[in-house]
């Protein structure tokens, strides 16, 4: 696993799934890409966003990706990122103000 990338990472599969998380507040570790998935489209958008934001795109084989996938069709594409942050209830509360939350 590249640096940064932790056993609590979780994934995300599917090119439109993926291209938002790269859009997203979360950071992504990792992209990982079949081999022999054709560069453009929507996939040429996750390479060229991964560039930008100097993520890494790992070539894998699509038997491997597959095998990683945790869902039946993750489109070629999988990426790592960190785990999504919950707000609990008093930070909620707090982000209100002096207003009454409903909660």
């Amino acid at each position: 696993m590249p640096d940064g990338v932790t056993p609590e990472c979780e994934q995300v599969e599917g090119r439109n799934p993926v291209l938002e998380a790269l859009r997203g507040p979360r950071r992504v570790f990792e992209v990982l890409l079949a081999g022999g998935a054709e560069r453009k489209g929507t996939l040429g958008r996750i390479i060229a966003e991964c560039e930008r934001s100097k993520i890494p795109v790992r070539p894998v084989g699509t038997a491997e990706l597959e095998g990683l996938s945790q869902t039946p069709a993750p489109q070629g594409v999988i990426a790592r990122v960190e785990p999504y942050r919950f707000t609990g209830w008093r930070e909620l509360i707090r982000a209100d103000g002096d207003r009454n939350p409903l909660l």
